[in-house]
């Protein structure tokens, strides 16, 4: 049986395989701040979506047992493959194959030098001779495909000599053995044992077992997920990028209730500022955690209160479960001398959740409320509340069967344009953000979205037409652009920015170049400026070798675009407004809203943050220091110097490459929740519409249709009754130039569906998606039991005398 390669799957369909490295983390019990000193450790973690089971083993070679009964396609999510640290004393011995090998992995030399420190009651009644019969190596496949030993032995059919207990032996031996068949082990049962196996968790238990994201503050680690409801209590998984992340949660969702679009469900989401404190004691250190319901999500910086206590820290918590009252609690550092405990609860405060649910953010001081009355009085025995801002708000998003909102969908891809074109006048800032985001997600899924910019960034440089104002106004064009920015770049810019900003933010230079505002030698802080404009600079021009290829795709399509229009002279400036005003330098002014750091800077790195970004967006605008912003003047030569590497940089960022290069499987978009966004489409839309004067209405028909449609199914709760059906006759498309050239004959074979819920079904699914595979009943999964065949699939399972019991009782029933 061939081993299946990784880098050619670029997607996830359900039933896969899903693999990768992951840092884990365990602890029993609700997250505490102790959680940042808990031991992680690198496991290869395993999802068999079909056998909903997620497995975390000590290595990659001894996950490859179940893929020898796994028909399913195999999905590898981490970016790059980290080697097994040495959780045995021996060293691993495997060698790495290449992803696109087809090595069986029968082939693959077993590492039997590994062992553990301590030996299990198992492994000891092994050497006695008492544990059960384990699979002899060397046995030809002489049984049906079916039997229990046949599946065993088939494992190692192709080595002839069967596992010895021996001692580890040397390099050079193993080097005269050669190539070609096992060495020797010390126990081959310790390959068997509760050792290579770290853990398993059932995910078949709907309802308790869930999975969410992890705030970086609670950790102290990026881009971490959790598995609530295992029998170990919490479990805790890093990954290497947000990417990862999301396809991670995704894949294990799926698992855990594969047909969840195709139902009525709600999704909560909780955004959050904590601002600055007021009345607390001076000379101290103050920090606060947020907790939902008496579990915690998140926790500050520590900030020392001086004239102003402020930390300004944002917090965005996706995927809450319904809470009741929200819990920011503060805390006081105090000295280790005088107290082992080293925070001191100083209050609390308790925002209930109806409060904060409208659409806009509520914002509002709230008092810090303690037990203990003596903490709110002042030197003068007066009573002084302390208080907190806060500002924040809570969403319940009501998503309805995906089925449902075909006919919307199918509009919104033939017609956002019009859309767009009509409401861009009539609503405000927030709206436009609001829309621009959920469109740009919708789109991303669909396989539309650089279609889709390019054509709302068309019709905003038609509508200003003086290239100075280029994505200078908030439009829903800038809003959408944002949007995409963030979806795609985020690690790239993290990849780029990251060095440079840190070292400004760590380092004691003062980069203040304004007379009336320097007190130090002018002279001095120019240099310290211009030394950190092109260090930061260089990190910038060099990305371009690792500039994300969505991206550099979407701003070769706006070369193009303008070109058509005959406006090439624009393309520049497009691009630069594109990546410098609206993505690189806002994350160089406020690298914490970003990622890019965890807490707000210091007002000096602030203000050396604010003149770098400044530097680089006039090196953006091709222009040059003057009136105003003199004291810069000083910049203009490195400005004219750097001028032709601006535009080279850009032109390398917006050419289409001469090799297509590889899809990546943290490129898919399948993950999006369409369902979600579409709901959020609803809402926007039914409310925008209305501000429209009666006749521009019509200019948008049937879209009041579909969504006084969408609004019936909701009240009624009666979804086949309102179930859309897809009209032959269609609203003529605006998108035209936009589709794919094969999107005209797929329609129309889809007109020719007998089953209208299937066809409405595939709507929802991205362009570029593969087709769910349906499972199998030879599996011999049932969901929620564990069942003998299921069991016979795992050699580990199969050698464990814990499991013996189970099996056999399972087959008397």
């Amino acid at each position: 049986m061939g081993r299946r390669s990784f880098n050619r799957v670029c997607a996830i369909s359900y039933p896969s395989r899903v693999e990768g490295w992951l840092d884990v983390c365990e602890s029993e019990g609700e997250l505490t701040r102790k959680h940042k000193t808990l031991p992680w450790s690198p496991l290869y973690c395993v999802l068999q979506q079909d056998e909903q089971s997620f497995t975390a083993y000590c290595s990659e070679e001894i996950s490859l047992t179940d893929v020898l009964f796994n028909e399913y396609p195999r999905v590898r999510l981490d970016r790059v493959r980290r080697p097994a640290k040495s959780l045995w004393d021996g060293p691993p011995t495997l060698p790495e194959e290449p992803e696109d090998s087809d090595t069986c992995p029968m082939d693959i030399a077993l590492n039997t030098t590994l062992y553990s420190e301590l030996d299990t009651s198992y492994e000891k009644a092994c050497r006695r001779g008492s544990a059960p019969a384990t699979p002899i190596l060397g046995q030809k496949q002489q049984q049906q495909e079916n039997s229990t030993t046949s599946r065993l032995t088939n494992f190692f059919s192709k080595r002839s000599n069967p596992l010895k207990r021996t001692k580890s032996v040397t390099k050079l031996e193993r080097t005269k053995r050669g190539s070609g068949g096992l060495r020797g082990s010390r126990s081959h049962e310790s390959l068997l044992s509760s050792h290579a196996v770290m853990s398993s968790i059932d995910l078949s238990c709907t309802g308790a077992v869930g999975v969410a994201p992890v705030h970086q503050s609670v950790l102290g680690r990026r881009h971490c997920f959790q598995v609530r409801g295992g029998p170990r209590g919490e479990r805790y998984y890093a990954c290497g990028s947000r990417q990862e992340r999301d396809l991670w949660i995704y894949s294990l969702r799926k698992s855990i209730s594969p047909n969840a679009e195709h139902t009525r469900h709600t999704d909560n989401s909780l955004k959050m500022w904590i601002y600055e404190a007021k009345n607390l004691q001076p000379k101290k250190k103050y920090f606060c955690e947020l907790h939902l319901d008496k579990a915690l999500y998140g926790r500050t910086s520590v900030k020392l209160q001086t004239d102003l206590l402020f930390w300004g820290e944002y917090f965005d918590f996706p995927d809450v479960p319904d809470i009741n009252v929200i819990t920011v609690n503060v805390f006081r550092e105090v000295e280790k001398k005088k107290k082992r405990d080293k925070h001191m609860f100083v209050g609390s405060v308790k925002i209930p959740i109806h409060e904060v649910t409208s659409r806009i953010f509520s914002e509002d001081w709230y008092p810090i409320l303690s037990e203990k009355a003596s903490d709110s009085l002042n030197r003068n025995g007066k009573e002084v509340i302390p208080t907190l801002r806060i500002k924040c708000r809570f969403q319940s998003t009501d998503i309805l069967p995906i089925n449902v909102y075909a006919d919307f969908l199918e509009y919104l891809k033939n017609n956002y344009k019009r859309v767009c074109e009509t409401l861009e006048p009539v609503i405000g800032v927030k709206a436009k953000e609001d829309i621009g985001q959920a469109l740009v997600l919708l789109m991303h899924a669909q396989g539309l979205a650089g279609a889709f910019l390019t054509d709302v960034v068309a019709l905003d440089l038609l509508r200003v037409g003086d290239q100075r104002l280029t994505f200078r106004g908030n439009s829903l064009a800038t809003k959408s652009m944002e949007a995409f920015l963030k979806l795609t770049g985020e690690q790239y810019l993290q990849d780029t920015l990251s060095a440079p900003i840190n070292e400004i933010i760590q380092s004691d230079r003062d980069c203040e170049v304004d007379p009336t505002k320097a007190s130090g030698s002018l002279q001095r802080q120019q240099a310290s400026l211009r030394a950190a404009v092109r260090s930061a600079w260089q990190c910038i021009y060099e990305s371009h070798k690792h500039f994300p290829q969505q991206l550099r795709t979407c701003f070769a399509t706006f070369r193009e675009r303008l070109q058509q229009l005959g406006r090439q002279d624009m393309a520049d400036n497009l691009i630069s407004a594109s990546i410098f005003l609206r993505f690189l330098c806002p994350a160089i002014l406020s690298p914490s809203l970003f990622n890019i750091t965890n807490e707000l800077p210091s007002a000096r790195a602030t203000r050396n943050l604010t003149l770098v970004a400044k530097t680089l967006q006039t090196l953006a605008n091709f222009t040059r220091f003057q009136g105003k912003e003199s004291f810069m003047e000083f910049l203009n030569d490195f400005l004219e110097q750097e001028a032709p590497r601006m535009k080279e940089f850009l032109q390398q960022i917006s050419t289409r490459p001469e090799h297509a290069a590889p899809e990546s499987i943290l490129d898919w978009a399948g993950y999006i929740d369409q369902g979600k966004q579409l709901s959020i489409l609803h809402i926007l839309l039914s409310e925008s519409i209305t501000k429209l004067p009666e006749a521009r209405q019509h200019e948008l028909d049937p879209l009041q249709h579909i969504l006084d449609e969408i609004r019936k199914a909701k009240e009624s709760n009666n979804f086949m009754q309102h179930m859309p059906h897809m009209s032959t006759s269609h609203t003529p498309t605006e998108n035209q130039e936009n589709r794919n050239p094969d999107d005209a004959a797929m329609q129309v074979q889809q007109q020719q569906q007998h089953q209208p819920i299937q066809h409405q079904a595939q709507l929802a699914q991205p362009q570029h998606a593969i087709v769910t595979k349906p499972i199998s009943a030879e599996r011999g999964i049932m969901r929620g039991v564990l069942t003998p065949s299921s069991l016979e699939k795992n050699i580990f399972r199969y050698n464990d005398p814990t499991v013996n019991a189970l099996l056999q009782q399972q087959q008397q029933q």
